[in-house]
């Protein structure tokens, strides 16, 4: 179930339908994001879904989970596995996950201001859960459905449709949704001006959240009614609201609700001309935005600072902060995201006639040369979405490391790029695993685990580069450290292997970075997969970098294993083999294999 939190920040009247369509993602979300690449909840929930041996209606919980935990911070992701959920549904006849994989769709539409598309959604939503008669999941579209009037601030419309979802909820005796629909009438209200009913269905939903012990409840339905005498200009009572709301945000630890607190406080400060203080609030806000990552707070601290500073006669850092305020807004209202989910629309369709064809020819037994074909297509269908999306990043890398002019602006576009791309990696990670429940066959399994592993490699680089603002370097030693232990958490082995990592480098380019981590994925997969058996007590990965005169850098990979049967001047390799030369290349290097016991392989180049 999406449960709705109602927290806002105050914004001027004019200003108010431009936000919620900014904030309507936070606004509909229960579950923990997807925003690591690694996530033990996520992996639980994919465990239970590929295990065939759960029931079909665990599983299908297990995938809406997933689904709805992307519903945020990964959107595409999200939309390509409630799709995924639907045709499930639709297979097993279980009418009331699919009515919430439309409803969820509908979300995601909505989310992105497509609201014809999000209220067909609704519709065919609503229509199987009354004729299942689920009134909770009826409430949850007619809720639904009234955000859509509201955000295009159709306010009669929203305020049929949420009193509909109040009696549903009334219904269904869901008291945590019956608060939620309280003030989500309340808002309607003080968006039309009469305060006094805003104020009476606020302080409704109020009791109710206080009667359910909801602390962090209780601080949005406080917050709720601090706005609406925000809008009667009585600043000394919308500040007593504002403080109460803090103190429990505070006591919870809700960082992301502080945030709107300070900013919320600092806004009535500016308004009284309190100027000092409106700047303390505004900037406390402004740090913790920087720690959590909250762009809308970030964006609305920026606009509050702007505003002080312009009137104190501080035009330089009012025009700092204008400036800010605009790269935000215009990176995140960006005309092509229509597009772009329109598109990812039709793709999913098209992977929906794809699946069916799959599943015909697995039925039909196909002979071990269609499935090599299969096998074949596969790596060059994985292959050229991760060219595609490296010379993405590569060239976007080269416009932004020529300009010279708005050196802030376009770090902040930089880092955006590293987001974006470590979300595609990521999108393409999850519709492998999909596809991986279907599966039976070793050889092509193993195929999509190398994939998998190499997509790792080069997401992994691109979350380090957005986690600490940097363009184009990282920590080599970190990076690589990460990158060994996530392919020994993968491969499940029943023993243990330790590593030896040596690497007198601090930093590299991204040029640099993508073929050594590509490098180092193959060599050391390959010697996690064969060079170790159970019996061997010092089993051991190496790694080896230094830095030699001239720019000149020696690199040493492998194990103290078995050693390898293949050799790098065979004229027949693997692919593995054959990529691994590729890379060298790539580098401008040379490699060789050592005589060393075991595999050892020592590649020279120059930067």
């Amino acid at each position: 179930m999406l449960v709705k939190c109602c927290f806002v920040i105050h914004l001027p009247l004019q200003m108010q339908k431009f936000y919620i369509f900014f904030c309507c993602a936070f606004l509909f979300c229960n579950s923990a994001c997807f925003a690591q690449l690694a996530n033990p909840k996520i992996d639980s929930l994919w465990t239970v879904y590929h295990n065939k041996a759960q029931s079909d209606t665990n599983r299908l919980k297990a995938l809406y989970d997933i689904a709805n935990s992307n519903l945020v911070t990964n959107p595409y992701t999200a939309i390509a596995l409630a799709q995924q959920e639907l045709q499930f549904a639709e297979k097993i006849n279980q009418p009331k996950y699919k009515a919430k994989a439309l409803n969820l769709i509908g979300v995601l539409h909505k989310n992105k201001g497509l609201y014809p598309e999000a209220v067909e959604y609704f519709l065919k939503a609503l229509n199987i859960f009354e004729e299942i008669s689920n009134k909770k999941g009826m409430g949850n579209c007619y809720a639904n459905m009234g955000d859509v009037y509201y955000m295009q601030a159709e306010y009669p419309k929203a305020l049929v449709y949420y009193k509909k979802a109040l009696k549903m909820r009334q219904d269904a005796g869901n008291k945590n949704a019956i608060a939620s629909s309280y003030a989500d009438i309340g808002n309607v209200y003080a968006s039309q001006s009469d305060y006094e009913s805003a104020l009476k269905y606020h302080s409704i939903a109020l009791k109710i959240r206080e009667e359910l012990g909801d602390k962090q409840g209780i601080a949005y339905c406080y917050n709720n009614i601090g706005i609406v005498y925000k809008n009667q200009a009585n600043n000394a009572k919308a500040l007593e609201y504002y403080f109460k709301c803090l103190n429990i945000i505070k006591e919870v630890d809700d960082k992301k609700g502080i945030t709107y607190c300070y900013n919320n406080i600092g806004n009535i400060y500016l308004d009284l001309s309190d100027y000092k203080l409106a700047v303390l609030y505004c900037d406390s806000s402004l740090q913790i935005v920087k720690e959590i990552g909250d762009i809308n707070a970030e964006r609305t601290a920026y606009q509050n600072l702007a505003q002080v500073y312009s009137k104190t006669g501080k035009y330089k850092e009012a025009y700092e902060y204008e400036v800010k305020f605009k790269a935000l807004t215009d990176s995140i209202f960006n005309a092509d995201n229509s597009k772009q989910l329109g598109d990812m629309k039709t793709g999913f369709e098209v992977e929906k006639k794809e699946a069916e064809l799959n599943a015909k020819a697995e039925r039909q037994q196909a002979l071990a040369f269609e499935e090599e074909k299969r096998e074949k297509v596969i790596i060059c269908f994985v292959t050229g979405i991760l060219l595609v999306v490296i010379i993405f990043s590569f060239f976007l890398y080269k416009r932004v490391k020529q300009a010279d002019k708005q050196k802030e602006t376009i770090e902040y576009l930089f880092k955006e790029v590293h987001h974006r791309v470590k979300n595609n990696l990521q999108v393409i990670t999850s519709l492998l695993n999909l596809q991986k429940g279907y599966i039976e066959d070793k050889k092509v399994l193993n195929v999509f685990q190398d994939c998998q592993n190499r997509i790792y490699a080069m997401a992994a680089i691109h979350e380090k580069l957005y986690e600490h603002n940097a363009l184009s370097n990282i920590n080599l030693n970190d990076y690589i450290k990460k990158l060994i232990t996530q392919l020994i958490s993968t491969y499940q082995l029943t023993f243990n292997v330790k590593y030896n990592l040596e690497v007198d480098i601090d930093k590299l380019d991204l040029d640099t970075l993508i073929p050594i981590g590509l490098l180092t994925n193959e060599i050391i997969s390959n010697s996690l997969k064969y060079a170790f058996t159970n019996d061997e007590k010092n089993n051991v990965i190496t790694f080896k970098l230094k830095k030699g005169e001239n720019n000149s850098f020696t690199m040493l990979i492998g194990d103290n294993g078995m050693g390898s049967k293949v050799s790098l001047d065979e004229e027949h390799t693997t692919f593995g083999i054959d990529l691994i030369k590729i890379l060298v290349t790539q580098l401008r290097g040379t490699i060789k294999q050592l005589p060393d016991a075991g595999t050892m392989y020592e590649i020279t180049f120059s930067l």
